[in-house]
């Protein structure tokens, strides 16, 4: 296709061309006419400071409230300014050779003019500052507004009356005024006037339009040259929305789209299809479990054998909260593919955890199995990193030979020496602890047959790449209401480190707990200044965004060091509040005898207060474990959070989490930190988590922070609309699989999208 949108902005823009693609990486003319306005705003709306970020660069609308020009030190001239978006203040400063210089700026930025800012906001003393930002005059004279010919005068020729000249000023004084992503050197107003430019050359040129014709008339969108008018040059707020509403449609439509394609081409590619064998494994075990199954567990076995059964692979979603009994389910669809003669694989993110559902796993085996015929009921192997040479060397025989049986284990068993010959189902437990890359592999088309294994992820706090994933990926979702342990039954408060009272309280309260009969566990992010944890021992924390206070707040404390487990079992040592209290410990460097020693000292109560890192994350379950007291809180992601609070109230009792802080007001670590304290759900949590972090990059492998690979859709906002897309993408690769009826779609899916980050994103 011969289409305007794919023109090098070199043969359009001319040199003016090489900075835009310096600074923002973009080099077509799709590149900058997709590059939307972050936000808009009316004229004489100033920017909120409070929603700046520290060190993104970024257009600031701010009143000038107070000008000083003083001889520095150092031997320059320095005007500084105060800034006022009538809430609160921040400060930009400018430096100059000479006085005179430093006056001419002065006068140019006098109290009084409102100026439109561009730069990274940073602190200064705990103050928030620009440093010398770029900045364009916003007010625009009566004169200048009726300059153009058809405003220099009235139908009769003569010059516009005061009443023409004030409709006008009112009518630009509505108009949005786009502010667009801004990069050093290149501010939001020399982005907008090369957009403009672009767009008057786009009038009449060739634009294919990837949503086809049926589909804007169904939902009554404009083409996509209007769109492109009505999103960045808008009349009205109405503009900018329906515009805004038809690109997030139009991003939606070619994911669903591509993955419609990509669902196709595998399904050429067979799963095993694994039917019931009456009086097999599965019968066995389910009859001779000690607990009824919840009639959400009976509805997901359902769910999975139809689709077991079925030609196609089952690819679907488990989530169930802390406490619902998913492990159950797992087991019985593992052994749903055993009495198939298939293998199984149980993929766990941590050592602790893929033993604890080894022995889980052998038990319900070994009960379901019975006393007649032990010995040739279900095999069942653990394969880890610490495992012995031997031991290993047993499993991979017995994988490599086809031997019917469920493997459990840890990132060993993605290595490339680990070959199964007849793998018919994965279960990835806390899917999101394994990369995009690591979560594919056992995927492949395994063995002598050649068909793709069956695929259950499962996540106890599903975080938001997993909901984007469920929006976007061919996942079925199976979801299980509460088991036994109802939530609620914790209590999570936010704890200010630098409340000494508060601090003070918290290890009386763990003092109490242990005197009670209870245990109590300690947190921290580190093991000792330096030291990482086993890769095979504990997931890394993720990390955390800062969020520019308001200059009104209190200023910006001196970030204090993460607390590690040696230095807090130290000073815990030495407090008068937990005096005659033995103290253990528990960290990821340890070896499996030492996790195990310092886990059954605490359970006993020889050392009934336990410091550790987050290898107590997952697979830990002690039923007195009344409290837990997490430590840097903010250095942890929600569902690393959520957790750790479930190691708590295990034994039906109310339980307590303490999450104690330094996260400033209105950072995203407290808005983290509020969520954690407000939702117990997981579910609900998750979807918090959404709209405060965003989904992490779907496109590509990087699942954590702000930026998702996304220009418009809102994952937490629009989830009618992905729906609708999804629908009508369906519809038409069945129609047309290949989708030649429509080349300015398969020119979209082309050049819009990679196969890498197509391959990233149906893997889920």
């Amino acid at each position: 296709m011969n289409d305007f949108l794919q023109l090098p902005l070199k043969r359009v823009l001319g040199r003016g061309a090489s900075k835009l693609e310096k600074k923002l990486g973009l080099k077509t003319v799709y590149d900058l006419l997709y590059y939307f306005p972050r936000r808009y705003h009316k004229k004489g709306e100033l920017t909120s400071f409070s929603k700046l970020v520290v060190g993104e660069e970024q257009s600031v609308l701010a009143l000038i409230t107070r000008s000083k020009v003083r001889f520095t030190s150092t031997g320059k001239w320095m005007l500084t300014l105060t800034l006022s978006d009538t809430k609160s203040q921040m400060d930009a400063v400018f430096w100059a050779k000479s006085e005179h210089v430093a006056n001419w700026m002065s006068r140019q930025l006098c109290p009084g003019r409102t100026m439109l800012f561009s730069g990274k906001p940073g602190l200064y003393n705990g103050i928030p500052q620009l440093t010398h930002p770029t900045y364009e005059p916003f007010e625009e004279s009566l004169v200048e507004m009726s300059r153009t010919e058809d405003e220099a005068a009235t139908h009769d020729g003569q010059p516009p009356s005061v009443s023409d000249l004030q409709q006008r000023a009112k009518e630009l004084a509505d108009t949005p005024e786009p502010i667009y992503p801004a990069s050093a050197g290149l501010p939001t107003w020399n982005i907008a006037k090369t957009v403009r430019t672009v767009l008057d050359m786009a009038q009449g040129a060739d634009l294919a339009d990837p949503l086809p014709p049926q589909i804007r008339e169904k939902y009554s969108y404009p083409d996509l040259l209007t769109a492109l008018q009505m999103i960045h040059t808008p009349s009205s707020e109405q503009d900018y929305q329906l515009a805004r509403e038809r690109f997030a449609f139009e991003e939606s439509f070619l994911l669903m789209s591509a993955l419609a394609q990509k669902r196709f081409e595998e399904e050429q590619v067979g799963a095993p299809q694994i039917s019931p064998r009456e009086g097999g494994f599965y019968d066995q075990v389910k009859s001779a479990l000690p607990f009824q199954l919840t009639a959400a567990q009976e509805s997901a076995l359902e769910q999975i054998d139809e689709k077991l059964a079925s030609p196609g692979a089952l690819n679907a979603l488990l989530q169930a909260d802390v406490g619902s009994g998913k492990t159950v389910v797992a087991l019985l669809a593992m052994l749903r593919a055993v009495d198939a003669g298939h293998q199984a694989v149980f993929l766990a993110p941590t050592e602790i955890l893929a033993e604890q559902h080894y022995r889980t796993i052998r038990d319900f085996c070994e009960r379901g199995s019975g006393a007649a015929i032990i010995g040739a009921g279900v095999n069942v192997d653990l394969l880890t990193g610490s495992a012995s040479t031997s031991h290993k060397r047993e499993v991979l025989a017995r994988a490599a030979g086809g031997e019917p049986g469920i493997f459990v284990g840890t990132h060993t068993l993605l290595s490339k020496n680990v070959q199964f010959a007849d793998l018919g189902l994965v279960v990835v437990d806390e899917q999101h602890r394994f990369g995009v890359e690591q979560r594919s592999q056992l995927r492949r088309p395994q063995g002598m047959n050649g068909l793709r294994p069956h695929l259950i992820v499962m996540s106890a706090t599903p975080i938001p790449r997993t909901i984007a994933m469920t929006s976007f990926g061919d996942l079925d979702l199976l979801t299980l209401d509460f088991g036994p342990r109802q939530a609620g039954l914790v209590q999570t408060v936010f704890v200010p480190e630098s409340n000494k009272v508060w601090m003070q309280r918290v290890w009386e309260r763990a003092a109490e707990d242990i005197r009670a009969g209870g245990r109590v566990f300690v947190v921290c992010p580190q093991i000792g200044e330096g030291e990482q944890e086993d890769p095979e021992s504990v997931p890394s924390p993720l990390s955390t965004d800062q969020v520019l206070p308001i200059a009104s707040s209190s200023p910006t404390p001196t970030p204090t060091p993460k607390h590690t487990v040696k230095e807090v079992v130290s000073r815990l040592r030495g407090l008068s509040q937990l005096a005659g209290i033995e103290i253990g410990y528990v960290h990821g460097r340890m070896s499996a005898e030492e996790k195990i020693e310092a886990l059954t000292q605490f359970a006993n109560g020889t050392k009934p207060l336990l410091v550790a890192t987050v290898v107590i994350e997952v697979g830990i379950d002690i039923k007195n474990a009344a409290t837990i007291i997490i430590l840097d809180a903010d250095n942890f992601g929600l569902a690393q959070l959520h957790q750790l609070r479930g190691r708590v109230g295990r034994d039906g009792g109310k339980g307590l989490c303490l999450a104690v802080s330094t996260a400033l007001p209105g950072s995203l670590a407290a808005q983290r930190l509020e969520a954690f304290c407000t939702y117990s759900n997981g579910f609900d949590l998750a979807k918090a988590d959404l709209e405060i972090r965003q989904s992490g990059n779907l496109l590509g492998t990087n699942q954590a922070g702000r930026k998702t690979g996304l220009r418009v859709l809102n994952l937490a906002k629009d989830e009618q609309l992905i729906e609708a897309s999804r629908a009508d993408a369906n519809q038409l690769v069945v129609q047309n699989p290949t989708l030649d009826a429509y080349p300015a779609l398969q020119w979209a899916l082309t050049h819009r999208l990679t196969d890498e980050e197509l391959d990233n994103l149906a893997r889920g």
